[in-house]
Protein backbone atom coordinates (compact mmCIF):
# COMPACT_ATOMS: atom_id res chain seq x y z
CA UNK A 1 0.00 0.00 0.00
CA UNK A 2 1.35 3.26 -0.83
CA UNK A 3 0.87 6.57 1.81
CA UNK A 4 -1.91 9.12 0.61
CA UNK A 5 -1.94 11.48 2.97
CA UNK A 6 1.10 11.94 5.89
CA UNK A 7 -0.59 14.14 8.83
CA UNK A 8 1.46 15.84 11.68
CA UNK A 9 -0.24 17.00 14.76
CA UNK A 10 0.49 19.88 17.04
CA UNK A 11 1.08 18.00 20.08
CA UNK A 12 1.09 14.36 21.36
CA UNK A 13 -1.16 13.13 24.01
CA UNK A 14 0.25 10.89 26.78
CA UNK A 15 2.37 9.42 28.13
CA UNK A 16 -0.39 6.86 29.16
CA UNK A 17 -0.73 4.30 31.21
CA UNK A 18 -1.22 0.38 29.86
CA UNK A 19 -4.65 0.64 32.09
CA UNK A 20 -5.37 3.93 30.45
CA UNK A 21 -4.80 2.29 27.08
CA UNK A 22 -6.54 -0.88 27.58
CA UNK A 23 -9.84 0.88 29.34
CA UNK A 24 -9.97 2.79 25.61
CA UNK A 25 -9.34 0.05 23.74
CA UNK A 26 -12.90 -1.50 22.65
CA UNK A 27 -13.58 -5.37 23.30
CA UNK A 28 -11.05 -7.47 21.51
CA UNK A 29 -8.67 -4.95 20.34
CA UNK A 30 -4.94 -5.45 22.04
CA UNK A 31 -1.42 -4.50 21.35
CA UNK A 32 0.06 -7.72 19.92
CA UNK A 33 3.47 -5.70 20.47
CA UNK A 34 6.82 -3.40 20.03
CA UNK A 35 9.96 -3.40 18.08
CA UNK A 36 12.48 -0.90 18.58
CA UNK A 37 15.55 0.03 16.63
CA UNK A 38 18.20 2.17 17.27
CA UNK A 39 20.35 4.11 14.11
CA UNK A 40 23.74 2.49 13.72
CA UNK A 41 26.41 4.04 11.76
CA UNK A 42 30.20 2.35 12.03
CA UNK A 43 32.62 3.89 10.05
CA UNK A 44 35.71 0.93 9.17
CA UNK A 45 38.15 3.89 9.72
CA UNK A 46 41.43 2.83 7.68
CA UNK A 47 40.24 -0.68 7.21
CA UNK A 48 38.94 -2.72 4.26
CA UNK A 49 35.94 -3.25 6.06
CA UNK A 50 32.58 -1.88 5.05
CA UNK A 51 31.00 0.78 6.58
CA UNK A 52 27.76 -0.52 8.68
CA UNK A 53 24.84 1.44 8.50
CA UNK A 54 21.76 -0.07 10.24
CA UNK A 55 18.32 2.45 10.25
CA UNK A 56 16.34 2.05 13.04
CA UNK A 57 12.92 1.45 11.08
CA UNK A 58 14.62 -1.99 9.35
CA UNK A 59 15.80 -2.40 13.43
CA UNK A 60 12.35 -2.20 14.71
CA UNK A 61 10.71 -4.25 11.79
CA UNK A 62 13.05 -6.85 12.90
CA UNK A 63 12.17 -6.77 17.01
CA UNK A 64 8.52 -6.56 16.05
CA UNK A 65 8.07 -9.63 13.53
CA UNK A 66 8.89 -12.07 15.81
CA UNK A 67 5.49 -11.02 18.31
CA UNK A 68 3.13 -11.30 15.21
CA UNK A 69 3.44 -15.12 14.62
CA UNK A 70 2.03 -16.00 17.94
CA UNK A 71 -0.55 -13.42 17.93
CA UNK A 72 -1.81 -14.52 14.08
CA UNK A 73 -2.43 -17.70 15.71
CA UNK A 74 -4.07 -16.45 18.72
CA UNK A 75 -6.73 -13.93 16.88
CA UNK A 76 -9.20 -16.73 15.84
CA UNK A 77 -11.63 -14.35 14.54
CA UNK A 78 -11.54 -14.37 11.00
CA UNK A 79 -11.39 -10.01 10.38
CA UNK A 80 -9.15 -8.12 12.21
CA UNK A 81 -7.51 -4.20 11.63
CA UNK A 82 -4.09 -4.25 12.40
CA UNK A 83 -2.53 -1.02 12.56
CA UNK A 84 1.51 -0.22 12.62
CA UNK A 85 2.15 2.34 14.54
CA UNK A 86 5.71 3.99 13.79
CA UNK A 87 7.39 6.51 16.22
CA UNK A 88 10.50 8.34 15.99
CA UNK A 89 11.99 11.97 16.25
CA UNK A 90 11.96 14.57 14.43
CA UNK A 91 14.74 12.99 11.77
CA UNK A 92 12.47 10.16 11.04
CA UNK A 93 12.64 9.92 6.99
CA UNK A 94 9.41 8.73 5.55
CA UNK A 95 11.61 6.41 2.75
CA UNK A 96 13.22 4.73 5.53
CA UNK A 97 9.60 4.21 6.92
CA UNK A 98 8.30 3.19 3.96
CA UNK A 99 11.43 0.30 3.23
CA UNK A 100 11.01 -0.96 6.91
CA UNK A 101 7.06 -1.70 6.45
CA UNK A 102 7.57 -2.84 3.09
CA UNK A 103 10.11 -5.49 4.84
CA UNK A 104 7.21 -6.33 7.56
CA UNK A 105 4.37 -7.07 5.21
CA UNK A 106 6.83 -9.42 3.62
CA UNK A 107 7.65 -11.14 6.87
CA UNK A 108 3.63 -11.69 8.34
CA UNK A 109 2.17 -14.39 7.62
CA UNK A 110 -1.37 -15.42 8.69
CA UNK A 111 -4.10 -17.41 7.48
CA UNK A 112 -7.02 -15.05 9.32
CA UNK A 113 -8.45 -12.00 6.67
CA UNK A 114 -6.18 -8.74 8.18
CA UNK A 115 -6.82 -5.43 7.26
CA UNK A 116 -3.38 -3.54 7.58
CA UNK A 117 -3.08 -0.13 8.18
CA UNK A 118 0.19 2.02 9.33
CA UNK A 119 0.05 5.30 11.09
CA UNK A 120 3.62 7.60 11.56
CA UNK A 121 4.18 10.01 13.91
CA UNK A 122 7.41 12.15 14.22
CA UNK A 123 8.07 14.77 17.34
CA UNK A 124 10.44 16.88 18.36
CA UNK A 125 9.42 15.57 22.08
CA UNK A 126 10.85 11.96 21.01
CA UNK A 127 14.64 10.97 20.76
CA UNK A 128 16.81 11.02 17.33
CA UNK A 129 18.17 8.08 15.90
CA UNK A 130 15.64 5.77 17.62
CA UNK A 131 12.22 4.46 16.11
CA UNK A 132 9.42 2.13 17.84
CA UNK A 133 6.88 0.38 16.18
CA UNK A 134 3.60 -0.93 18.03
CA UNK A 135 1.07 -3.22 16.45
CA UNK A 136 -2.47 -2.78 17.43
CA UNK A 137 -5.22 -5.35 16.74
CA UNK A 138 -8.65 -4.05 16.51
CA UNK A 139 -11.58 -5.64 15.67
CA UNK A 140 -13.18 -4.99 12.43
CA UNK A 141 -16.20 -4.54 13.65
CA UNK A 142 -15.41 -2.04 16.67
CA UNK A 143 -16.51 1.56 16.39
CA UNK A 144 -15.25 4.90 17.38
CA UNK A 145 -18.50 6.26 16.98
CA UNK A 146 -19.15 8.74 20.21
CA UNK A 147 -16.32 8.34 21.78
CA UNK A 148 -13.81 12.14 21.30
CA UNK A 149 -9.77 13.01 22.37
CA UNK A 150 -7.74 10.03 23.47
CA UNK A 151 -10.25 7.31 23.78
CA UNK A 152 -11.36 7.55 19.90
CA UNK A 153 -7.85 7.82 18.94
CA UNK A 154 -6.84 4.55 20.71
CA UNK A 155 -9.97 2.72 19.61
CA UNK A 156 -9.10 3.16 16.46
CA UNK A 157 -5.98 1.66 17.25
CA UNK A 158 -3.87 5.12 17.06
CA UNK A 159 -1.44 3.57 20.05
CA UNK A 160 2.44 4.11 20.33
CA UNK A 161 5.00 2.68 22.72
CA UNK A 162 8.05 3.76 23.70
CA UNK A 163 10.57 3.39 26.71
CA UNK A 164 7.72 2.04 28.90
CA UNK A 165 4.90 4.83 28.02
CA UNK A 166 2.02 4.59 25.50
CA UNK A 167 0.68 8.07 23.27
CA UNK A 168 -1.62 9.27 20.81
CA UNK A 169 -2.54 11.56 18.69
CA UNK A 170 -6.30 13.03 18.83
CA UNK A 171 -7.97 14.39 16.10
CA UNK A 172 -7.95 17.97 17.32
CA UNK A 173 -4.24 18.63 17.70
CA UNK A 174 -3.77 17.97 13.67
CA UNK A 175 -1.92 20.45 12.01
CA UNK A 176 -4.20 21.39 9.12
CA UNK A 177 -1.72 24.36 7.80
CA UNK A 178 0.20 21.53 6.27
CA UNK A 179 -2.57 19.21 4.61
Amino acid sequence: AKPSQFLRYHQVTGPLTQDEVTASMPGGARVLGVGAGQELYQDPGETETRAVIELAPMQAVQDLLPSIIPAAVEDGDDSRNWVVNVLGGDDLQVLEVMEALALLRQGMTTTNKVNLSFTTLTHSSFPLERVTMTLVSVPADASSNGLTGADKAIAEGRVFFQDGNYFTVVDEDLNTDLL
